[in-house]
């Protein structure tokens, strides 16, 4: 998810996408994985043991990539007594790891992991369930070096909405809702559902992206 908050009077929140996974206990909501190398499991068992470690992110603008672990270590920072005492919400991820890689993509980031040039990386639930479900080869190879830190739950965090113009009339705009709220009806929209690996949509408001919101704010006015 971006950090980015539009002009509420440009668009309207429409629907938003649950995910198929029991995870997301059919809430639209999404978490991030914490990914290592398969055959460092039994080195890194929590996020504990990868402190000092190298860490890749698709980018500072995502959330799910990015965001959820500069939240996590920043809400968890007294549990980390090596840590600077005068460490804040911008600098936790550089005092925590030891190198910090951009790769440019999820998947880039899964393959930096997967060929040992990092140690970890976050990925958004939807990426890697999708990367589960593909056919691809190499996908499936991808997915075959790396593992998953269970002990380590990044979220819930909002998923990303789907949004309409203001511009179009009210009409208009409920019509499209009724649509993506009935995708599940036709092949068109099962499709649809198929790519983004959810099971429906749901209608979402503001109070749905409170959290999100508050964090945002907290790190604009953050010095």
């Amino acid at each position: 998810m971006k950090n980015e908050v539009k002009q509420k009077d440009l668009f309207e929140l429409l629907v938003a996408p649950v995910i198929n996974d029991p995870l997301v206990q059919s809430k639209p909501v999404y978490y991030s994985h914490l990914i290592i190398q398969k055959d460092k499991l039994e080195q890194f068992r929590d996020i504990r043991s990868l402190q000092h470690k190298s860490f890749a992110y698709n980018g500072k603008d995502s959330f799910s990539g990015w965001g959820a672990m500069q939240k996590y270590l920043y809400e968890q920072k007294n549990e980390w007594s090596s840590l600077p005492d005068a460490v804040d919400v911008h600098t936790v991820m550089d005092s925590f790891f030891s190198s910090l890689v951009l790769s440019g993509s999820h998947r880039n980031s899964l393959q930096l992991v997967s060929n040992g040039t990092v140690d970890c990386c976050i990925v958004d639930i939807m990426v890697y369930n999708g990367l589960r479900s593909s056919n691809s080869p190499q996908d499936q190879e991808l997915l075959s070096q790396v593992a998953v830190i269970p002990s380590v739950v990044l979220g819930p965090s909002p998923i990303q909405p789907f949004v309409i113009s203001m511009s179009l009339s009210a009409e208009y705009r409920e019509k499209i809702r009724q649509l993506m709220l009935h995708a599940g009806n036709n092949k068109q929209g099962r499709e649809m559902l198929s790519l983004l690996t959810a099971s429906h949509f749901v209608r979402v408001d503001e109070r749905d992206y409170e959290s999100i919101f508050k964090w945002f704010s907290f790190l604009k006015n953050m010095p």
